[in-house]
């Protein structure tokens, strides 16, 4: 029974393929999350296979699937950025 739990509980790790389908990772209190680069949405844990990043993608933004990689690429740095810009020169009480 424990050796069921364990592989329940093993989650899937931030890999750099999440990028064709425009997601990247979201990590609070150590548990990475797939944050959608386009819509800032951020997925629940257990959407983190490939197949289910694939899935949201081609329903929510089909439009983005002709973009190169360097555009996402881009995209990716843009919104690192944004974060960072963020954190430094905004406070939440």
């Amino acid at each position: 029974m424990e050796i069921l739990n364990a592989r329940r509980k093993k989650n899937q790790k931030c890999d750099k393929t999440f990028l064709q389908y425009v997601f990247t990772c979201n990590g609070n209190d150590g548990v990475e999350k797939p944050l959608c680069l386009i819509c800032n949405e951020t997925l629940a844990a257990v959407n983190m296979k490939p197949s289910k990043l694939k899935t949201n993608f081609s329903t929510n933004h089909a439009d983005y699937s002709n973009k190169p990689l360097e555009y996402l690429e881009r995209l990716l740095k843009s919104s690192t950025k944004h974060k960072h810009f963020t954190e430094k020169h905004f406070t939440v009480n």
